[in-house]
């Protein structure tokens, strides 16, 4: 039982991870980086053969150039490499 725990936080961790590298993307595309705030995300992992990665979906309130706050939601990518997330190779899929 304690194995199963251990492999269950060494995979959350990875998927936190994920959702910081996606977060940083998302500030890096703002005009007002400093206004994000995340109002809810969700991660899961695939681990298929082909294209193993981590799919994250943000959704997050932050200004516009107006100042206006406005609420989006980013869905992102990251590569899993040799078992673990490759964060620096985050990439925003689509944001609305």
């Amino acid at each position: 039982m304690r194995w199963g725990i251990l492999v269950f936080a060494f995979l959350l961790s990875g998927c936190d991870r994920a959702v910081t590298a996606c977060e940083d993307e998302i500030k890096n595309g703002l005009k007002a980086p400093s206004t994000y705030e995340r109002i809810k995300s969700s991660s899961y992992r695939f681990d298929d053969d082909e294209n193993p990665h981590v799919s994250v979906t943000i959704e997050y309130d932050a200004k516009n150039s107006f100042g206006t706050p406005l609420r989006s939601t980013a869905f992102c990518e990251v590569p899993i490499e040799e078992g673990t997330p490759n964060t620096s190779k985050a990439i925003i899929r689509f944001q609305m």
